[in-house]
């Protein structure tokens, strides 16, 4: 069986990805589009949380 070696650096980006992903999911649970539209909050909160898992995937 072949074995992949994850860098120190990669397993903490990739939790960091993971993390932003289970926070979204988190905020989502039991809110409309609706509510994502009219809160502003919510709105960029969401969008702050996909920019840093974007960051994380890249870097």
């Amino acid at each position: 069986m072949r074995r992949f070696n994850i860098q120190e650096s990669d397993a903490i980006r990739l939790r960091h990805i993971l993390d932003a992903a289970d926070a979204i999911e988190r905020f989502l649970a039991n809110r409309s589009r609706e509510d994502f539209e009219r809160d502003d909050l919510f709105f960029w909160g969401i969008v702050k949380l996909i920019e840093n898992a974007g960051e994380a995937a890249v870097n």
